[in-house]
């Protein structure tokens, strides 16, 4: 908790030194988007995997996003997220959720920006125990979580924009690392 509250202090110091030059822009339009990413993850948990457990815990998983900029520095996302799914022998692990959060951009001219990102994560997990001959135990949890991130936003052209990522995710005593890349359909504003 300590890291996410130096990280979003950071990021709100960064965001708001920038801010005089940003609101300078006087052709800044607010906006929308759609987003889909595709990412890499790494589990981290405090009591799950033991050591001695052979967890691949490297995994692909993918997200939605849809947002708007309405200044340049201050923007909201909400968006869905599956972490995929991963084994340790006979559990098959499964999680997703749904995110609300705020976004800060530092711009780095026309639509371009480094972003930094905090909200909440909504979601559900699943852990299914394959008993063999004695069947099958499923058991599923869920809650709500704060989450960070931080970005870069790269237009490709006139409504489309590259967007890179690093996100961490808490899940009770499980944390997420996802970084992702995917790309966004941006629409609103008189020059898109």
């Amino acid at each position: 908790m300590n890291m996410m509250f130096k990280t979003a202090c950071a990021t709100g110091l960064a965001a708001t030194l920038c801010a005089p030059a940003a609101l300078a822009q006087t052709d800044f339009d607010p906006y929308g988007y759609v987003g889909a990413d595709i990412g890499y993850f790494r589990v981290e948990s405090e009591d799950f995997p033991e050591e001695e457990d052979n967890v691949e815990d490297n995994r692909t998983s993918y997200r939605i996003r849809v947002g708007g900029r309405f200044t340049p520095v201050i923007g909201v996302e909400g968006g869905y997220v599956d972490f995929g799914d991963y084994e340790d022998g006979a559990l098959d692990y499964t999680a997703d959720g749904l995110t609300l959060a705020g976004v800060l951009h530092i711009p780095l001219g026309e639509r371009a920006s480094v972003y930094g990102k905090l909200g909440e994560l909504f979601w559900d997990a699943k852990a299914t125990a394959d008993g063999g001959a004695l069947g099958s135990a499923t058991r599923e949890t869920d809650g709500e979580d704060v989450f960070y991130g931080l970005g870069l936003n790269l237009p490709l052209g006139s409504v489309v924009a590259l967007n890179l990522g690093y996100e961490r995710y808490a899940l009770d005593d499980t944390d997420v690392d996802l970084a992702a890349i995917g790309l966004d359909l941006q629409f609103g504003g008189s020059t898109y």
